[in-house]
């Protein structure tokens, strides 16, 4: 870890439709990963052991919804790197929750920068994964969203 020589390990999870692209890409290249979609039991472990979590969208993506897999980043308690449009429901998201940080999409000099200085970090890296369980704690889990509902039908029968 320190300063910003170090080597970056990079795991690439899943079965997107670039794999084998990106795996001819990589061909050679000793720091970089591929790992086979692990089933929903070893998720939250695996997510567990990377210092840092990336997310990586199109700059032309701005639209509302967000990865599935953001709630998973913040519930593992590992600080999110968003390599996303600026304006976009991700950016949005991960600047609410405090739990990371926001770099410019397809920027991939601004996401390893990033990626260096949190490892670097632990203090910081640790604080970042509290705020993201916190934040699925407060936010994003089912209470939360049963709490929110309760007190929205309350208001609605208090008004009458």
């Amino acid at each position: 870890g320190g300063g910003t020589g170090g080597t970056v390990r990079v795991v690439l999870m899943g079965e997107g439709h670039r794999r084998g692209y990106l795996r001819e890409l990589a061909r050679g290249v000793g720091s970089l990963d591929f790992l086979p979609p692990a089933d929903a039991e070893e998720f939250p472990e695996i997510l567990a052991a990377a210092d840092v979590l990336a997310v990586t969208q199109r700059a032309s993506v701005l639209d509302m919804s967000l990865p599935s897999k953001l709630t998973s980043y913040f519930a593992a308690g590992r600080p999110v790197v968003a390599s996303v449009a600026a304006g976009s429901g991700t950016a949005r998201e991960v600047e609410r929750s405090g739990a990371g940080v926001v770099v410019p999409a397809e920027d991939p000099k601004a996401l390893l920068e990033a990626v260096r200085r949190l490892a670097g970090d632990p203090g910081e890296c640790a604080e970042l994964g509290a705020r993201g369980r916190e934040y699925v704690e407060r936010r994003l889990s089912r209470r939360a969203g049963l709490e929110r509902i309760t007190t929205l039908l309350r208001e609605a029968s208090a008004a009458g």
